[in-house]
């Protein structure tokens, strides 16, 4: 094969020396004088021998432009032939991909698959050809460099690939293999190869379409090469997914916290003990799952109790098997004492207590505190009712809403302007919740105008309400099944008791909902009943009821209501934690005191049992810095699921977030013969196996050694034989 191929037209140039060689005797003319009768004969003496001297001269030129021609040609022998050896293996710009996503840390016979592949490239690296050069990467579902560009220094590069660390993060080849190959395409070299070091898992080949057209697009100029290791596993469960079960997280009383566990092996498992654990501490719950079927999840509930405030971790766990990223799973939850709650009613506060019994608010306030009054200073919720504004007041902008967690509107008509804007100030800055009940009071226009078209402040517009109150026959119930949003996942099992109970006599509609809106629960004819949605920090829930008698029978359901408000009330808070469980990759974020500004603060992250080495702390510092007027905290090095701490180096309270793997990477689907074969076609593929020499394998197809240094030789040899040929043959006689 040749490198440059169209300066094989050089090889023309051979007629260059011919065409001189011709004109040079065209030139000499015929002269007649009286001595030529000497030289004649001289001539005639010599005339064989200058023949044959000129041909010799004109066979060195033109041997040596056509040798020249095929030396910028650069042709190249392959392996296969033994001859290439003499001449030493061209040098390759290699591209070396190491998979590190967690799938790769099943253990597979005595080693976990990344360290088979740390090891293959190590192999590959060590025998590249002398003068190569090689970056290094490991990938996941985004490139992470451990040699960013080629270098020269292969000793460099294996100690880069010795010190690799597994990630937590997910599959999904296609972007690092682009990025890959962009990154030889930039480097001139007459062999580019590139490496990718992975197992056989499904997951990351996703686009094994789009992969094969990047592979047969670059194949010209650079050889792929996919080396397969370890082997299909038959079983693995994993902690798929945790969180606190729709409860309010406060002290002293004990919390649901719902574990699922899913079987992503092949055969049904049984008896299958799980644990959960609180900050560390010896499991404080145990139970045991009967079975699970191939492919499936159950869910299984947990609980806990928790005796301060504050920041705790929660951790389940099953027992080790082949894949062990996946057998625990640990969230951080903030638990409060008391959790406050701030009541708008539309109309005016009572002053006795049969006038109490008439406000909007009543039982709602009464779910919110399902306790005999006297206890109600000690209940795990605090409620705090005002008026709602009239005129140009401005109740709510005075009210210090950062000093409560939740607030919920209760038969508002409407809102002056500055409690319209505090009210948005604290769900998209503060990060408050907002629970709407727009009752029979409620005007549209202002709901529709100022919450909801001038600003995505509500996650739908209120229409004119349907129904009569006034008659019973007629009504509306909530659906009876396929309970979907977490708010009400509660009531798919039968023994929570019947949302359906609750009749509806008149409701409002709740239309034009956004692609944000998500719908918590729908009406028996399908409409929408309460929907949610995120705005800025915080969340916002609203109903097409009233939180009286007026409207429905809901308010005096109590096994209905109460959960139902309690749990909604719990989704809101929720929203305010979310940063505190991020997704393995996601840039965590902290929104913290202004006096924390230039500050630092020590990021830990916690080691893990089944890392190799136990799994040491590793820390980072970050700065905190002012973005939009606010006081920000980043830390992006999340690739490594667990529990983080930060320590600021003020006397700031600590804090702590939690990492969570993507349960899809704990699949163990392995790649189709048809994805093989596609992948074969533009690749070379191999299945590696402790015993097989890598090198040797990889050295069957792969291009050998180039010519365009023995020719040049050649060449300077050719030059220098017609230099003194010249000069020999000129000489006198």
């Amino acid at each position: 094969m040749f490198l440059n191929p169209l300066l094989l037209f050089g090889i023309s140039a051979v007629s260059v020396p011919i065409i001189i060689h011709i004109l040079n005797r065209r030139r000499f003319q015929r002269v007649v004088w009286a001595a030529m009768r000497f030289v004649r004969i001289a001539m005639e003496k010599n005339q064989r021998r200058i023949q044959w001297e000129e041909i010799i001269l004109l066979a060195i030129r033109c041997l040596l432009v056509a040798v020249l021609a095929l030396a910028l040609s650069r042709p190249m022998l392959s392996w296969a032939n033994k001859a290439a050896s003499a001449f030493g293996a061209a040098k390759v710009t290699a591209v070396v991909l190491i998979d590190h996503s967690y799938s790769m840390s099943q253990i597979d016979g005595q080693t976990s698959k990344f360290e088979q592949a740390k090891r293959v490239a190590d192999q590959i690296v060590s025998n590249l050809p002398s003068g190569s050069n090689v970056a290094v990467f490991l990938v996941s579902d985004a490139a992470t460099p451990l040699v960013p560009q080629p270098t020269y220094d292969l000793l460099y590069a294996r100690d880069a690939i010795g010190k690799a660390t597994l990630s937590d993060r997910g599959s999904n080849l296609l972007a690092p293999l682009h990025a890959a190959i962009d990154l030889l395409k930039d480097h001139a070299s007459p062999r580019k190869e590139l490496y990718l070091v992975t197992d056989t898992q499904a997951l990351g080949w996703k686009q094994t379409g789009d992969i094969q057209r990047l592979f047969s697009d670059a194949r010209k100029e650079i050889t792929a090469n996919l080396i397969f290791v370890g082997q299909q596993a038959a079983m693995n469960l994993g902690v798929s997914d945790l969180r606190l079960a729709g409860a309010l997280a406060t002290t002293n009383r004990p919390l649901r916290f719902e574990a699922q566990v899913t079987n992503y092996g092949f055969t049904q498992v049984q008896n299958i003990p799980i644990k959960l654990s609180v900050d560390g501490d010896p499991p404080s719950e145990e139970a045991v799952i009967d079975a699970i079927p191939a492919g499936q999840s159950k869910a299984i509930s947990l609980y806990a109790r928790f005796k301060t405030d504050g920041l705790h971790t929660v951790t389940v766990r099953l027992a080790p098997d082949a894949l062990p990223a996946d057998d625990s799973r640990t969230i951080v939850v903030r638990v409060i004492k008391q959790a406050q709650i701030l009541v708008i009613d539309g109309s005016p506060l009572a002053t006795t207590p049969k006038e109490d019994l008439e406000t909007k608010s009543y039982f709602l306030r009464e779910a919110l505190q399902p306790v005999p009054p006297n206890l109600r200073d000690q209940f795990y919720i605090q409620v705090k009712t005002i008026a709602r504004s009239g005129g140009e007041g401005g109740n709510l902008a005075q009210a210090h809403l950062d000093d409560y967690d939740a607030v919920i509107l209760c038969n508002v008509p409407d809102l002056p302007s500055a409690d319209t804007d505090a009210l948005k100030h604290y769900v998209r800055n503060l990060g408050g919740g907002l629970l709407v009940f727009p009752g029979p009071d409620a005007k549209p226009q202002y709901y529709v105008d100022q919450l909801f078209r001038k600003d995505p402040f509500l996650p739908a517009a209120l229409g004119e309400p349907r129904g009569d109150a006034e008659q019973a026959e007629k009504f509306w119930t909530f659906q009876t099944n396929n309970y979907a949003h977490p708010i009400v996942t509660l009531w798919n099992d039968p023994a929570a008791g019947n949302l359906a109970s609750a009749r509806f006599f008149k409701t409002a509609t709740l239309q034009q909902l956004p692609d944000t809106t998500r719908i918590v629960l729908r009406y028996n004819d399908g409409s929408p009943a309460i929907v949610e949605h995120t705005f800025g920090l915080g969340r916002v829930i609203m109903l097409a009821i009233g939180s009286d008698t007026a409207w429905s029978d809901l308010p005096v359901r109590p096994k209905v209501f109460i959960p139902l408000l309690h749990r909604m009330l719990a989704s809101l808070l929720a929203r305010q934690d979310d940063y505190l469980n991020v997704k393995v990759g996601q840039n965590f974020i902290l929104n913290t005191s202004p006096d924390l500004v230039n500050k630092d603060a020590l990021i830990t992250r916690r080691p893990e049992d089944f890392r190799e080495g136990g799994g040491k702390p590793v820390s980072e510092t970050r700065r905190v810095s002012l973005e939009n007027d606010r006081a920000v905290l980043k830390f992006e090095n999340t690739n490594v699921a667990g529990v983080y701490d930060v320590q600021f180096t003020t006397d700031a309270l600590p804090w702590k977030f939690s990492a969570l793997r993507d349960p899809e990477e704990s699949r163990l689907e392995s790649l189709s013969q048809d994805q093989f074969t596609q992948l074969a076609s533009v690749a070379k593929v191999i299945h590696w196996k402790p015993d097989l020499q890598i090198v040797a394998e990889l050295k069957k197809e792969n291009a050998g050694s180039e010519l365009w240094f023995p020719l040049s030789i050649v060449a300077l040899i050719l030059a220098t034989t017609e230099t003194l040929l010249a000069h020999w043959f000129s000489r006198s006689k």
